[in-house]
């Protein structure tokens, strides 16, 4: 097996192993996120005898870690063809990915798995649950005075709104990821 980084020419196949691991061509988030986000100088592939089997994409952040900010890499995307599964690809990958990033002078990545014991034989821990809870502006309201106003961002142009609720937010916080326009658009983008 060959591991390295994306080339322009990988595309096609990253995007067709990505279709059969997670959503379809056609839906709306693989369409934003191969127009906007994929980056294939921070994507490493698997390949045997030229066929690529393998990917992780290593989405580039910076994490506020007690005052220092440090780049990171959010590993999104850990797909392997179904061919290949059961025999170490997609293990190799990870400890592939993990030696450029320390080429790179990354210590610190970010995942977000599905089955953490996947991704703990190879040295990660967990740090963090992450829990998503939505309540309607309603129901928000009575929690608030009334010099308070809220509505929907209709635009990623309307980034500027939320970076000063994010800012004072993880003001006193360790473990953030750092948001400038680049970073609020892609995130509400994908929205």
């Amino acid at each position: 097996m060959e591991y390295r980084i994306a080339t322009a020419q990988d595309t096609p196949h990253v995007e067709n192993l990505w279709a059969y691991c997670f959503e379809p061509k056609e839906d709306p988030f693989f369409q934003y996120y191969f127009t906007n986000c994929y980056e294939p100088e921070n994507t490493m592939v698997g390949l045997e005898q030229g066929q690529l089997l393998s990917t992780v994409h290593l989405r580039q952040y910076n994490i506020n870690v007690r005052g220092a900010v440090l780049p990171t890499s959010y590993m999104v995307g850990v797909a392997t063809h179904p061919a290949a599964r059961r025999g170490g690809v997609g293990g190799a990958l990870l400890k592939s990915s993990l030696e450029e990033l320390r080429n790179r002078g990354q210590a610190l990545t970010i995942l977000m798995p599905s089955k953490a014991a996947f991704y703990q034989q190879y040295g990660w821990e967990l740090y963090a649950h992450q829990w998503v809870n939505t309540m309607s502006l309603e129901d928000l309201r009575p929690m608030t005075d009334k010099s308070l106003s809220f509505g929907l961002l209709n635009s990623v142009d309307q980034w500027t709104l939320l970076d000063p609720v994010y800012k004072a937010y993880t003001a006193r916080l360790s473990g953030y990821a750092e948001r400038g326009e680049k970073e609020w658009k892609r995130l509400l983008g994908s929205f």
